[in-house]
């Protein structure tokens, strides 16, 4: 019975290890990585500056799904956008006066009837 649990926990290990490399070859696709050079590139090679542009063009993913389809929750957020689930997290966080929870657990936009149901 011990090897049965293990065997599940090394499982789920396994996935979540190759949900983190996804999530972090998405992450430098997206924002390029710091060598240790201390210079910033893109998967492209090119130099980055920052995150600004790709958070605002993040920002506008998920405005626009909300628009399109109305008060969803963080799931369909994250499938329907194709904003990353971690990323959702950092936009609600990051703008409340564009986003909001509302109590039925839905995200909506905070102008858009934003109403806490």
């Amino acid at each position: 019975m011990v090897v049965n649990e293990m065997q599940t926990i090394i499982m789920h290990l396994d996935k979540r290890i190759k949900r983190l490399q996804e999530a972090r070859a998405l992450l430098v696709a997206d924002l390029g990585e710091t060598k240790p050079n201390g210079l910033s590139t893109t998967a492209a090679g090119q130099r980055v500056q920052g995150r600004g542009k790709r958070t605002s063009v993040r920002k506008t993913e998920l405005e626009t799904f909300l628009r399109e389809h109305g008060a969803s929750t963080r799931k369909e957020v994250a499938e329907g956008s194709g904003v990353p689930d971690g990323t959702l997290g950092y936009l609600m966080d990051k703008y409340p006066e564009t986003f909001t929870k509302r109590n039925d657990g839905k995200w909506d936009l905070a102008n858009h009837g934003g109403h806490k149901n």
